[in-house]
């Protein structure tokens, strides 16, 4: 029997060709595996790692090996600090995606009550956030969690129940905006994350683990971000924000769909100021 640092770096090591993340990778996994926070587990490394659950951890590295995330692997991936629930039926929460939080957030300040509808909810980590924010910071906020998977809507149901946002959301099953008569507009804040990978693009094997449904969208990866900015804008109350987000490379193409002056809203990219135009958040606003 060896020691739980000598599992860690077992780990890690296995985990090097695979993985840029090899070390977190390792400690995540061997975390679930001896049922120990990682902060528990760095405090044990010369504790004996005992025989029955290091054959657990072996066989979490031997998934991870093979490219499945480790999110699906633990079961859980952090966002905004808290931890969600994740399955394959749900995209992996991206650190990206807080800015749609932190834009909405931004949105609601100085209001006392906000409704909100967020679109492809997934596993519920921008509905179930940002109810959970602005309650934190005393506003009345009521939102609509939409997707059209039954299975993520469940993950996203087991999310608000155990991080305490059950009665603050409302979910329908729904593609976009094809049932507006279900969603009661108009919203201050609509917020989506829809498919932007475009199908004829090269991607990352782990992507092959997550809903294809999420990930891929026809014409150049627009297809869905198009018909949200077609159909969103006019369920917006006077002076409501529209937040969606767009993956690498979309900008120039962005500016040039972004058909929204007939609406009579305002409209702006936002990013994380990269040159190598790594994601966009799109903000129209009422």
């Amino acid at each position: 029997m060896g020691s739980i640092g000598e599992a860690l770096r077992d780990g890690e090591k296995a985990l090097e060709a695979t993985s840029t993340s090899a070390r977190l990778d390792a400690e995540l996994l061997l975390s679930r595996a001896l049922s120990l926070s990682r902060t528990q587990l760095l405090s044990r490394l010369r504790d004996d790692c005992p025989t029955d659950l290091l054959h657990v951890y072996r066989a979490l590295v031997e998934r991870r090996r093979a490219g499945e995330p480790v999110a699906y692997i633990v079961g859980e991936r952090e966002f905004f600090g808290r931890r969600f629930l994740v399955t394959p039926s749900v995209l992996i929460p991206r650190p990206e995606s807080e800015l749609l939080v932190e834009e909405a957030l931004r949105a609601a300040a100085g209001k006392s009550r906000v409704s909100f509808l967020d679109l492809g909810t997934g596993s519920g980590c921008l509905a179930v956030t940002l109810g959970l924010e602005l309650a934190r910071r005393g506003v009345a906020a009521q939102g609509v969690a939409v997707d059209i998977s039954r299975d993520a809507l469940a993950v996203a149901r087991g999310n608000a129940q155990a991080l305490g946002a059950a009665e603050r959301i409302s979910f329908v099953e729904s593609s976009w905006l094809s049932q507006p008569e279900r969603l009661s507009p108009p919203f201050d804040i609509i917020l989506a994350n829809p498919p932007y990978v475009d199908p004829a693009e090269p991607s990352p094997p782990e992507l092959a683990f997550e809903p294809r449904g999420a990930l891929y969208s026809e014409d150049n990866g627009l297809r869905d971000t198009r018909e949200i900015l077609r159909t969103a804008p006019p369920l917006l109350a006077a002076g409501g924000v529209l937040l969606l987000e767009v993956g690498a490379g979309k900008r120039e193409q962005l500016s040039r769909c972004l058909e929204i002056a007939a609406l009579g809203a305002r409209a702006s990219l936002l990013g994380d100021d990269s040159p190598q135009d790594r994601f966009t958040v799109v903000k129209v606003t009422a």
